[in-house]
């Protein structure tokens, strides 16, 4: 069935699905400065003036300044798990079992794309718009928009849930059964990270099934999250020698490591108190004998 973005970021606004209502605040003030009532929708992007709305089997495009649908688009499936505008706004995108892309000028839809690879989970825009990420159940397949032809794919271990992009068009992140970072360029893997606290399932489970993954904007840290934020957010960065991805809070000690450390200082002092009484008292023996 996929999974529901329930919110979208612009420059200036975040719009959000709250039950059937679409609300969108301004992120210099954080106020509600429109809302929109359509009932079912699960998916939403922004951009350039125009707000996008998964339904169920059709996309509603709406005009911001007017806040009236002014197109109504059919993706070709009746399920959607992702919807995303372009950088430059010039395309939207829409996935389920197909990639389906319509240019916005004239909102003709291109032949669909990535046909019979599976369920396509997550789809992210460089930011330069040259190319589309599309992450599916074996990995990341990577579209260049001048043709709309494939030209890269990376192996992942299990479904991949979420894909991001560096703000510097060089590296991607996707969230599988671990954090997988690819270097583009390189066309290699340049980190892939194991941790506990990716997720907080045994492997009966879908590890990370619901995390979501995205570059910070200097592209140092990688952050990770599930979709209504009820687990905690991690911020991942490159490790001190640079080979690796580590979560940012490894540097801080836990309290297992604080409380493993003050009772080996107890046990340290309980023994050398003990070795100075046992001095002690061998002394006093020695003195009274000697008188």
């Amino acid at each position: 069935n996929g999974r529901s973005r329930r919110f979208d970021w612009s420059d200036s606004h975040l719009t959000v699905v709250n039950g059937d209502s679409i609300q969108s605040y301004a992120i210099d003030s954080w106020e509600l400065e429109r809302e929109l009532h359509v009932p079912r929708a699960r998916l939403v992007a922004t951009g350039c003036g125009m707000t996008a709305l998964g339904l169920r089997g059709q996309v509603q495009v709406f005009e911001d300044h007017s806040g009236e649908p002014s197109r109504t688009l059919n993706p070709g499936a009746s399920s959607l798990t992702d919807l995303r505008f372009s950088p430059r706004c010039d395309y939207l995108a829409a996935s389920a079992t197909q990639l389906t892309v319509w240019k916005t000028g004239d909102w003709r839809a291109l032949p669909p794309l990535a046909k019979g690879g599976g369920t396509i989970r997550s789809i992210a825009w460089s930011p330069d718009g040259e190319y589309l990420a599309l992450g599916q159940h074996d990995g990341v397949r990577l579209f260049s928009t001048s043709v709309w032809e494939e030209e890269q794919s990376f192996k992942a271990d299990k479904v991949v849930t979420s894909v991001g992009w560096s703000a510097d068009n060089t590296k991607i992140a996707a969230a599988a059964k671990s954090l997988l970072i690819w270097d583009v360029v390189a066309s290699k893997l340049a980190h892939h990270v194991r941790h506990s606290r990716l997720h907080d399932c045994d492997d009966a489970c879908e590890p990370m099934s619901a995390v979501f993954v995205s570059f910070s904007p200097t592209s140092e840290l990688v952050v990770t999250h599930n979709e209504d934020f009820t687990s905690p957010i991690r911020l991942w960065e490159r490790d001190s020698d640079g080979d690796g991805v580590a979560d940012s809070e490894d540097s801080m000690p836990s309290i297992s490591d604080v409380f493993l450390v003050v009772l080996a200082i107890w046990v340290g002092l309980l023994a050398l108190f003990g070795w100075l009484v046992h001095r002690y008292v061998r002394a006093r023996r020695e003195e009274l004998q000697g008188s």
